[in-house]
């Protein structure tokens, strides 16, 4: 039987908790550099070419696919995604994990699978649910005892001040009412009711 999310219900322009961890739940970021690597590629992905004029290369998913949220975990990672067409999510998910898996495995001298099989995603069913996963996502660092603010390796510090082009902050903002309310909603309501991966 497979496991919770691994069959996915693909469908055009829906959104989608993302996830995966390592196998045996070992450790897929091991440094600082393999947390910038994962974000690196993540960003290349759904960034615009450098120029309009080129056509876009194969392994650029950008108004393909929308990333609200993320949040990178020791042994685990979490994204807050929209596809455009149904299998975009597929594509990409693809193609980032085996560069990541490509590099790390190259960098740490060693073969085979990293993650726990293929990724799961399951589908948001409406705007509430959207903005209780994305909070569980950013709220994913209180296991590791920090303060989400501050976590250098999640989305949630672009919900605050500063910006990336690449990340669609204004979609969950324009839900809450605005920044200020979002993060209400983040650093103090309780979750009751949402189930973790």
């Amino acid at each position: 039987m497979p496991s919770k999310n691994a069959v996915k219900q693909l469908r055009e322009n829906a959104f989608y908790h993302v996830y995966n961890r390592g196998v045996e739940k070992r450790s897929i970021f091991n440094s600082k550099k393999d947390y910038r690597v994962f974000l690196g590629l993540l960003e290349t992905r759904v960034s615009a070419p450098p120029n309009f004029l080129l056509r876009k290369a194969p392994l650029n998913f950008y108004g393909n696919i929308h990333v609200l949220a993320y949040c990178l975990m020791p042994n685990h990672f979490h994204l807050l995604i929209q596809q455009k067409e149904k299998y975009d999510m597929s594509k990409f998910m693809k193609s980032l994990t085996n560069a990541y898996v490509l590099y790390f495995n190259r960098q740490y001298g060693r073969v085979g699978s990293l993650f726990q099989g293929t990724y799961k995603a399951a589908l948001i069913n409406n705007e509430q649910h959207l903005l209780r996963v994305s909070a569980y996502i950013h709220r994913n660092p209180i296991s590791l005892k920090e303060d989400i603010r501050f976590y250098p390796y999640s989305s949630y510090k672009f919900y605050q001040v500063s910006k990336r082009l690449w990340l669609r902050t204004q979609y969950l903002e324009e839900l809450s009412g605005g920044i200020k309310p979002y993060r209400q909603f983040v650093e103090v309501k309780p979750l009751d009711g949402l189930d973790p991966p």
